[in-house]
């Protein structure tokens, strides 16, 4: 019985990365297939919990306010500092420059890597780092009411490029 429930978990860990995130999905399978459906198990039980917060949080949203309310004040943000609902460029080119330190140094993490997990993290790395390219060159106004994607070309090259850093020893 517990190999059926190992098998259907796993299989049900996967599927639900897949569907909530192809990006992070074909990261995964970049890696070596001894990690692979670890990462998959735990990002499913994430995806889970967090789905489990937000279905809790949508029947009671005047807790949720009050506790987004609590935490506003107490600082508990990302960005404590920015006031999202008037987000002006001076604002967002500052959360852009602390998000760039933390590529930067995550870049310092990545080359420490084994190489069984280099190419996945490093390709993972370099669609999210587009993606910041993306919201660098996206007018404030906008940030707030559009989705910031990176296209499946992209990915696709951005893929390549990464492929070819981590085959030749490049990162």
């Amino acid at each position: 019985m517990t190999l059926l429930y190992d098998e259907l978990t796993q299989a049900c860990s996967k599927e639900v990365t897949l569907k909530y995130s192809t990006s992070f999905y074909k990261a995964v399978n970049l890696l070596s297939p001894i990690i692979q459906q670890d990462i998959h198990n735990i990002y499913g039980f994430v995806r889970f919990a967090d789905e489990i917060v937000d279905t809790f949080h949508e029947h009671n949203q005047e807790e949720l306010l009050k506790q987004f309310e609590e935490d506003f004040y107490l600082n508990r943000s990302y960005f404590p500092q920015v006031d999202l609902e008037n987000l002006d460029e001076k604002s967002k080119d500052g959360i852009i420059k602390e998000i760039q330190e933390d590529f930067y140094a995550a870049q310092i993490g990545i080359t420490q890597l084994p190489l069984v997990a280099k190419l996945g993290v490093y390709t993972a790395y370099s669609y999210y780092f587009e993606l910041l390219v993306k919201l660098k060159k996206t007018p404030s106004s906008r940030l707030l009411e559009t989705r910031i994607r990176v296209n499946n070309f992209m990915k696709t090259y951005l893929f390549f490029k990464s492929y070819l850093k981590v085959k030749f020893n490049f990162i």
